[in-house]
């Protein structure tokens, strides 16, 4: 057979440095994040705080019609997709992680929240107050 050599796939590094995992731009609105399906944590976020599923359509290339990352999974809920990737295995078969995303400014506020509880944690270290609840008895440190 005469033409050109056969296309060789890219060789794959095991060493994970050839994994993508970062979410793609999701436009100045929204916060993307793979979130791992253990425990259920993908719909517990969805359900029980701000965070959506990002459908297939919303990261597909224009010219290949194909997602930018991960694969999509088809829902038969509103005939949309799911954004996931393939991230590990354990006992009970595959890991995936999913593409979700939440409001910029809600996950703003999240952080804020959760490092004005830090600080009042730090200041009670400072002020010499444990953060531990329920505390019983005393520790002194004495020089002798």
């Amino acid at each position: 057979m005469v033409g050109r050599p056969p296309k060789r796939r890219r060789k794959a590094r095991l060493d994970g440095a050839n994994l993508n995992m970062t979410a793609p731009d999701l436009g100045n609105e929204w916060v993307g994040r793979w979130i791992n399906d253990q425990k259920n944590r993908p719909y517990k976020l969805n359900t029980l705080d701000d965070w959506e599923f990002v459908d297939g359509r919303e990261i597909t290339d224009s010219e290949t019609g194909k997602v930018l990352v991960g694969e999509q999974t088809k829902t038969n809920a509103d005939g949309g997709s799911r954004v996931r990737m393939r991230v590990g295995v354990d006992k009970d078969g595959p890991i995936y992680a999913y593409l979700m995303k939440k409001r910029r400014e809600l996950c703003e506020a999240d952080e804020k929240e959760k490092f004005a509880e830090l600080d009042k944690i730090d200041r009670q270290i400072v002020e010499g107050i444990s953060p531990i609840e329920k505390q019983h008895g005393s520790v002194k440190v004495s020089r002798g």
